[in-house]
């Protein structure tokens, strides 16, 4: 299990070996606000407390956390139409409003 040590700007992250590795956390912020989405990143994210941050990366950080929200709401979307048994294919988008397939 590696271990993590904020420094400055800079994460001390050191391995099951012992070896260690300063990463700037600006880089490691932005990094994370491209990385895709999911539980993983999520995790990853929820180390890091925001206001502990250096400015720079606060901007990634609230962007990262955004992303995530986006992807979880998606999956709340899709738990939603389940438990109203939709599918997709069986809805109809008309003028702006839903409407039940016919068939």
């Amino acid at each position: 299990m590696s271990e993590n040590k904020l420094k400055s700007n800079r994460i001390e992250k050191i391995d099951a070996s012992g070896e260690a590795e300063l990463l700037d956390i600006v880089e490691i912020i932005a990094n994370m606000r491209r990385a895709p989405a999911g539980l993983e990143s999520l995790t990853s994210l929820l180390v890091y407390a925001p206001d502990k941050l250096p400015r720079d990366a606060r901007i990634d950080y609230l962007a990262a956390i955004e992303k995530q929200c986006a992807w979880l709401s998606s999956v709340r979307q899709e738990a939603i139409l389940a438990v109203a048994g939709l599918e997709v294919d069986q809805v109809e988008f008309e003028y702006g409003g839903l409407l039940n397939d016919p068939d």
